[in-house]
């Protein structure tokens, strides 16, 4: 099927070779791209996947298959994952069971990153139990067996060392004698892969094709789309710092969602390094303060950084 001036790549082809040039600022050590997934992955969605024979027991665990949408991550995860780069936690289910107010789960945990639909990692065997939040009768299930699992999957966050370039993650390893990097291809991944050179010409650089995930095509044109930048207001005045990482192709113009803002507004972003700037729009984003950011490709190609890029701001509203 083809889209115009979409093309639609085949599903099961590689991911061309990653570009690492960028000029943005990044969280992690200099002259490197590696830093553990705890600073740079922000949990922010969770969904369950029960494999067809999967063995399941107890009415939270019914009700929890019944949930087929990601839903917002919330307790442990979402505090203790306090970087900029939107993910998902999916858990392949085998086995659950939900007793008691405790819960037991089997399965394959994995991380994808929704901006570019990539696996990061995975946990082929997880096994975790742990007991969950009380809800009162006809309350929100959705989401409770990953409170009774998150000491267990944390753990596990804590050996990970993720590549922000190649947006990959593996265990954490002793520091490399210094070489020329090779050129590398990352997994194939399950769904509809767009490539963006043809969708909306060169970027600056980053993943030359990503996994559509859901989004309309269209939408990530959109969101590709040149800008017109315009004026900062007078008598802005700083209100942090934090470091932004490319959020969801759903919506388009120059915006950057925050933890340093509780409500939409208006404001203007720095570079830190080259001094750039850009007035964009801010929008809320849940998570701990501090916490990273998600910025448009609008926006960061305005600001000349690759797409895969860790871009360090000063926040002005």
């Amino acid at each position: 099927m083809l889209f115009e001036p979409i093309r639609l790549a085949r599903s099961a082809i590689l991911i061309a070779p990653l570009a690492l040039l960028g000029c943005g600022q990044s969280l992690v050590p200099a002259g490197g791209s590696r830093a553990p997934a705890l600073d740079v992955l922000a949990i922010d969605f969770e969904r369950t996947v029960f494999l067809k024979r999967a063995q399941v027991s107890g009415a939270v665990a019914q009700a929890q298959r019944r949930n087929l949408v990601s839903t917002a991550s919330s307790g442990r995860l979402r505090q203790e994952a306090r970087g900029p780069i939107p993910t998902e936690l999916r858990i392949e289910i085998r086995e659950l069971t939900t007793e008691k107010g405790r819960v037991s789960m089997r399965g394959t945990v994995a991380l994808r990153d929704l901006a570019f639909g990539k696996i990061m990692a995975e946990l082929p065997d997880f096994r975790g139990s742990g007991p969950m939040p009380r809800v009162a009768r006809g309350g929100q299930t959705a989401g409770l067996v990953f409170r009774g699992v998150e000491d267990e999957i944390i753990a596990w966050l804590s050996t990970l060392e993720c590549d922000t370039a190649l947006r990959s993650c593996g265990k954490a390893q002793p520091k490399p004698v210094a070489a020329a990097a090779p050129e590398v291809d990352a997994p194939e991944i399950a769904g509809a892969d767009l490539d963006l050179d043809d969708m909306v010409g060169r970027r600056p650089g980053g993943l030359r094709k990503i996994n559509s995930g859901g989004i309309d095509p269209n939408a990530i044109v959109a969101a590709a789309a040149p800008q017109k930048p315009a004026a900062p207001d007078a008598g802005i005045r700083k209100i942090g710092s934090t470091v932004a990482a490319l959020g969801l192709l759903d919506r388009s113009g120059f915006w950057l969602k925050t933890p340093l803002v509780d409500r939409e507004s208006k404001g203007e972003i720095v570079v830190k390094g080259s001094g750039k700037k850009l007035v964009v729009t801010l929008i809320p984003k849940d998570g701990p303060a501090g916490g990273g950011s998600q910025i448009s490709l609008a926006a960061l190609t305005e600001l000349g950084a690759a797409m895969t890029d860790l871009v360090s701001l000063d926040v002005y509203r």
